[in-house]
């Protein structure tokens, strides 16, 4: 049997027989602590006499426990020798030659195989080296003579980390923890075992111990610490949710290291940003600036991924902000969904940072191309539809090609802007964006018959886009073909175009009803214009030409065409609830699924949209009656009483007149009773097959819940 003397050699057993304490271990995480008592056995020290030493070495003050001959199997100084040589190995170290260091310690291991410091300074040179295998050969050498080494634990974790052996590499990290418990219970503990543990916990990413090592061994203590240390336990704090605690380690680093002020401030960056709800919660990966390789495209490190959310937010730079926006985007990580949708709702970045954000979150597939998505755009949070134009994706330099020529487009140089467009369309023929700008400066020069055949060309690519429809009925307008123009423009839904296209479309609609002798629907067009747009100069004066063209027409237009849809629509007695909602259009259902506290109601489609909606209604009928005014429940048990159905006109000659209370209302809340019954999705109005006049309907599924609930009060 062999005996482990405290130099930290071997030699044989002395001594009597050898009794073992089978002692009561109390679990905790991350590592198992002996009851009552302090760990005895081998230290990671070596008794020999030096002003500073670690890892194998002695402490300021210590006496050696013998003399070199009698810490030495064979005699004759060698021992002493190999101390000496590991001192001048530690040295190098510090200056950072490691191939000197590394023949110190291969020479001290020559001297005294059984040197456990020679052995893990020599595993770590190794790791150093990028020799893994070596490393780890080195590190378990080591540990065969002192399975409690706290340098040769924390260096075998990095190496079979950095060797992909996971359940090894974690291992071989929480030994390593639960021997500096013991050295710290011993009073021999010191800030560079600390900075050895942080290191392998890091390597494997083991957030809850690094952040249980920092208030084991870290807070409270003076010091001094490692910088880098201090960066990874804020990491790992700020990993686990602790981010008071990741700000002050991350300030007292900044105190120190001005040189890591850009990484400091991207993390304190982040820390806030979450904290203020600006982006999700995210982690971070322990890969620092002076230890980070070149890594792959999309798995930056953390301190990058910090450091593009700070240029996001705080940049100056449109392009470097879009880069990081970009950058991010890419990123598989689960909080990139959220990131993104907290991006378009931020009304502190500028709007073309928000649209490409949307774009991504189309392309990555959080959100459907068709579906409208709530975004901050234009100083107003509003719905807008994310339609990416065509299908086709440009090259790096093609996208940079189409950049220049969209800026001198809008800096008036057409002929510059052509050559541009023709050049990416020489590269990718297929991509509807240069075609539509193309077609335009072709339109605009006279070139009708070269535009008629980028715009076919387009429309081969996405016949269903409306924004070449447009584009398509701008063209006919300018042929005099206004009635294929409205034809066009009649299939369009001015809602799936982007909000700065639509102006044009109400523009051209005006213009085209004019030109067909239709001027109340002209007036119509320019009106609805001016709702998207209120200070458009030439919708305003186009209004004003349109009203004097209708002349007293339109002073006599029958108020009947004024009404709004749902008052002409077929209505049955006896339609369901969920049918009577389907007849309300998106925006109404949202306003009435936002007021019954629907989750997600901007994601759902109209039919699913009813659906949740009825179904919210159908729980939370009691709660709805209890907010109705007494004239509002007053009308509901008069409808009641009149078989659930009556005149729409006798049950506004009841209780108040609805007219002039109908437009918009699901942005502002009714106030005539009859239309804050259909706001409640209680009343559904429409005219009976046959009919002219509008009726007022309660449908039976409404009427059977009422009455329960009237029952039971």
């Amino acid at each position: 049997m062999l005996d482990k003397s405290s130099d930290g050699c071997v030699g044989p057993l002395r001594g009597g027989p050898v009794f073992f304490s089978r002692r009561a271990l109390h679990r905790c995480p991350g590592a198992e602590y002996p009851a009552g008592g302090i760990r005895r056995t081998a230290t990671n020290r070596i008794q020999y006499r030096y002003p500073e030493g670690r890892d194998g070495m002695t402490r300021k003050g210590r006496t050696a426990a013998g003399s070199v001959t009698e810490m030495a199997a064979g005699g004759d100084g060698r021992a002493g020798q190999a101390l000496e040589l590991v001192h001048q190995g530690r040295r190098l170290l510090e200056l950072a030659r490691i191939p000197g260091a590394q023949r110190k310690f291969q020479q001290a291991v020559r001297l005294c195989a059984t040197l456990v410091a020679a052995r893990s300074y020599l595993a770590l040179t190794y790791l150093l080296q990028q020799q893994y295998d070596l490393a780890v050969s080195e590190a378990q050498a080591a540990l065969v003579l002192d399975p409690d080494h706290v340098l040769a634990l924390t260096t075998l974790a990095r190496a079979e980390a950095e060797r992909r052996h996971e359940a090894e590499a974690k291992a071989a990290a929480r030994r390593a923890l639960r021997a500096l418990w013991f050295r710290t219970r011993a009073g021999q503990a010191d800030p560079e075992d600390v900075t050895s543990v942080a290191a392998a916990l890091a390597a494997v990413a083991d957030d809850r111990r690094l952040h249980q090592l920092y208030r084991l061994c870290v807070r409270g203590m003076p010091g001094p610490w490692d910088p880098e240390t201090l960066m990874v336990l804020g990491i790992a704090a700020f990993n686990v949710g602790r981010y008071r605690e990741a700000r002050w380690l991350w300030r007292t680093v900044l105190s120190q290291c001005p040189g890591l002020e850009d990484v400091l401030r991207a993390f304190l960056f982040v820390v806030d940003a979450i904290e203020r709800d600006r982006i999700p919660p995210l982690t971070l990966d322990y890969r620092l600036p002076a230890a980070t390789s070149l890594a792959a495209a999309d798995n930056p490190p953390g301190y990058v991924r910090a450091i593009a959310l700070r240029t996001l937010w705080e940049g100056e730079d449109e392009r470097a902000q879009a880069a990081a926006l970009d950058l991010l985007s890419r990123l598989n990580d689960p909080w990139v969904a959220g990131f993104l949708f907290h991006v378009v709702r931020d009304p502190d970045l500028p709007d073309s940072l928000k649209m490409k954000a949307g774009l991504w979150l189309v392309e990555r597939g959080f959100l459907a191309e068709d579906e409208p998505l709530e975004m901050h755009v234009e100083g107003a949070l509003q719905e807008v539809l994310i339609r990416p134009f065509g299908a086709t994706r440009l090259p790096p330099e093609v996208a940079r090609w189409f950049e220049e020529a969209m800026e001198a487009s809008e800096q008036g140089d057409d002929e510059a802007a052509e050559d541009g467009y023709r050049r990416v369309l020489a590269a990718v023929p297929g991509f509807v964006p240069a075609l539509i700008n193309l077609a335009n400066i072709c339109r605009h020069s006279g070139r009708l018959q070269e535009a008629e055949e980028l715009l076919a060309r387009a429309l081969q690519e996405d016949p269903s886009d409306p924004v070449v429809l447009l584009h398509v009925a701008v063209l006919r307008a300018q042929q005099e073909n206004y009635k294929a123009a409205e034809v066009i423009l009649g299939s369009l839904n001015p809602a799936e175009l982007p909000r700065d296209l639509r102006t044009s479309y109400y523009g051209l609609a005006g213009h085209v009803a004019l030109q067909l002798d239709r001027p109340n629907a002209a007036i119509n067009a320019f009106r609805r214009g001016l709702a998207e747009d209120p200070g458009n100069e030439q919708l305003v004066a186009a209004l004003g030409a349109a009203r004097l063209l209708a002349g007293e027409y339109f002073r006599r237009v029958n108020l009947r065409s004024r009404r709004p849809r749902w008052l002409r629509q077929v209505i049955d007695p006896d339609l369901s609830w969920l049918d009577g909602l389907a007849r309300y259009t998106v925006p109404h259902l949202r306003s009435l699924a936002r007021r019954l506290a629907v989750r997600c109601a901007s994601r759902l489609r109209k039919a699913q949209l009813a659906e949740v909606t009825a179904q919210a209604l159908r729980r939370g009928l009691a709660a709805v009656w209890q907010r109705l005014e007494p004239q509002e429940r007053a009308a509901l048990l008069w409808l009641h009483g009149q078989g659930g159905i009556a005149s729409y006109a006798a049950l506004q000659d009841r209780f108040g007149s609805a007219e002039g209370d109908w437009s918009d209302w699901e942005r502002h809340e009714p106030t005539s009773v009859p239309m804050r019954l259909q706001w409640w999705g209680l009343v559904f109005v429409g005219r009976l097959a046959g009919g002219a006049e509008p009726v007022a309907v309660i449908p039976p599924e409404v009427r059977l819940r009422l009455a329960a609930l009237w029952r039971r009060r």
